[in-house]
């Protein structure tokens, strides 16, 4: 995923923050493309021993994973273009982006546990441990 992930930032790079690139590494990264979905298509046929009864088709895989590197290319490429483009700080930025990261979070622990929630509270089964973790979580974001 990150060797294709690579081509998408390459080319968002290209549209949204008008960079450019030389004609050596547009063939680059057209080789980079061909090579990696020839690699995935050419798995057609083989099935591993121990997911033999899964029907998996590999065009399906490819187009997964070409949506999943255009999305983290795009939001790569328009953050870096926000950051660029604005006198707001990387603080308050992030901030910002963090608002919609609880909100979504908190209606996805509403809509899958709400009554858990509800009858024994949002930080039930929270011990020395999970506390430890959110520390050196929030923590190492930081020193980021």
């Amino acid at each position: 995923v990150s060797t294709q992930s690579t081509g998408t930032t390459a080319i968002f790079s290209v549209f949204l923050l008008r960079k450019e690139l030389i004609k050596t590494q547009w063939i680059a990264l057209c080789l980079l493309f061909v090579g990696v979905s020839m690699v995935q298509l050419s798995q057609n046929g083989t099935k591993s021993s121990a997911i033999s009864d899964v029907e998996q088709n590999p065009l399906v895989g490819l187009i997964a994973v070409l949506a999943s590197c255009c999305s983290s290319g795009f939001a790569g490429v328009y953050f870096e273009k926000l950051l660029k483009g604005s006198d707001i700080s990387l603080w308050m930025r992030n901030i910002h982006l963090a608002g919609y990261g609880v909100i979504f979070g908190l209606f996805g622990v509403y809509w899958n546990d709400g009554t858990a929630v509800a009858e024994k509270g949002f930080l039930f089964g929270y011990n020395g441990w999970v506390w430890w973790v959110v520390l050196m979580q929030a923590f190492g974001g930081l020193l980021v």
